[in-house]
């Protein structure tokens, strides 16, 4: 009876060393993949940015000479959010009206936390966000009203955001 049980246990233990091992491969292929579908589309659209040590891209195209944010700090940003090929999913500009949060606290994507922190005051330029920094494998939360989720599940992020005004943590 014992003797029965151990191929069975190895079994086990392989199966789960192989679930293990393909959740990791799963994610050094999406990281992969975002980065090499952000470098065709800089290259095919001739955009010269430069990846951050998050790897995020980053093309700036005014720059600023004020301070920049840390932690903890409230900024006040315009920004236009495009899926990479794809649509425009939103606009402070649309709107008219800078959009607020506060940096690191968990009030926006990762991307956003990540970017913000490295623009001075007056800076304007457009991150590329691996879908990892951004909505991820779930996609953007459902409309409250109409229950469709406008950005889809391991989309790529671009957008152009102007730094305006800091209000320091107090």
């Amino acid at each position: 009876m014992k003797a029965a049980i151990v191929p069975v246990l190895i079994s086990l233990a392989f199966f789960l060393q192989f679930c293990t091992s393909k959740s990791a491969i799963d994610t050094e292929t999406l990281v992969r993949r975002d980065d090499q579908v952000i470098r065709e589309y800089l290259a095919e659209k001739n955009i010269p940015a430069q990846k951050l040590s998050t790897g995020i891209y980053y093309q700036n195209s005014k720059q600023g000479t004020g301070e920049k944010p840390t932690i903890g700090d409230t900024v006040y940003v315009h920004y236009t959010g495009n899926i990479i090929y794809s649509y425009v999913f939103d606009s402070s500009r649309f709107k008219d009206t800078p959009f607020q949060f506060r940096v690191g606290v968990g009030n926006v994507i990762p991307g956003w936390d990540l970017s913000v922190v490295n623009m001075r005051v007056g800076e304007r330029g457009t991150f590329f966000i691996p879908s990892y920094l951004g909505y991820g494998i779930s996609g953007s939360p459902q409309d409250r009203n109409t229950g469709v989720r406008s950005i889809p599940s391991n989309s790529i992020l671009i957008f152009d955001i102007e730094l305006l005004e800091i209000r320091k943590q107090k």
